[in-house]
């Protein structure tokens, strides 16, 4: 029963929970800083400079995440790509079921189950609206389904009262994006919208950020996030998306790497993420 709720609720969430270790101890709430890995979440965070990130999950010994992405601005368009993958296997298929006419005397078959996503985002650097077009694919054993879509991304910035604040609208798969399987059947992933808000004030040595996202996708959806940075070297994370979440991350002038750890109730989920820019 486990693995099939494994299944049908982490494994399809995984353009939700993405192998960015900042992000996730967020609560992937946060919408000040352009990230290529974020842009499933909203487009418009293309970066407006060149960059290239690797990033990898373990999620709790059961399932693994991998991310590599690259930025590429031009002159008046930025654009990049970006490969997530998250990976079910070697895992019992008949765990603690006792043997019948069903299950055979050796239980030797295996659960697993693969979907990746390629995605390329791109935005005129004049327009605060981005569009991402994206090719899904997914494994369950030997049902294999592929999919196409897209989504749209808005992000504007501006002061309120001395303070920077960020806010941001999503709207993923706006004509829901249909999977097809090889045998004949058809799912759709249906809209999801979501909106972000963030406040980030900047002192004489740190740097204090506080966001919030809240939005819909079959059931209201909630988070919340807070990084306070030292020196813009050091920063400190914590949020909350229905778990409590943690992390810390170090930059070195172009270099930035992340860590992050949330107590799920099926175990520890580990994140670490590297990122160089230009």
């Amino acid at each position: 029963m486990i693995l099939i709720i494994i299944f049908t609720y982490y494994a399809l969430e995984f353009l939700k929970e993405l192998p960015d270790a900042k992000g996730v101890s967020l609560g992937f709430s946060n919408i000040s800083e352009n990230n290529i890995n974020l842009t499933p979440l909203n487009p418009s965070l293309i970066p407006d400079f060149i960059s290239l990130n690797f990033g990898t999950q373990n999620f709790a010994l059961l399932a693994n995440y991998y991310l590599f992405g690259f930025s590429l601005p031009f002159k008046n368009i930025k654009t990049g790509f970006l490969w997530i993958r998250t990976q079910i296997d070697e895992i019992p298929e008949y765990p603690f079921l006792e043997e019948n006419d069903t299950i055979p005397k050796l239980k030797t078959g295996e659960f697993s189950s693969i979907e990746e996503a390629f995605l390329i985002p791109f935005k005129f650097k004049n327009l605060n609206l981005a569009f991402q077009f994206k090719i899904i694919n997914k494994r369950f054993k030997d049902l294999k389904g592929k999919g196409i879509g897209f989504d749209l991304g808005f992000k504007k910035d501006f002061k309120l009262k001395g303070i920077n604040t960020y806010l941001g609208i999503s709207l993923l798969d706006p004509f829901g994006t249909k999977i097809l399987w090889n045998r004949g059947s058809e799912d759709k992933e249906n809209i999801k919208i979501l909106t972000f808000l963030t406040f980030k004030k900047n002192l004489k040595f740190i740097s204090l950020a506080l966001s919030g996202k809240i939005g819909y996708d079959i059931e209201l959806l909630y988070s919340s996030g807070m990084e306070i940075k030292i020196k813009d070297i050091f920063s400190i994370l914590a949020g909350y998306d229905r778990e409590p979440r943690f992390g810390a991350g170090l930059v070195f002038k172009n270099f930035e790497i992340y860590y992050s750890l949330r107590i799920h109730e099926l175990g520890l989920i580990e994140v670490i993420n590297l990122s160089i820019k230009k």
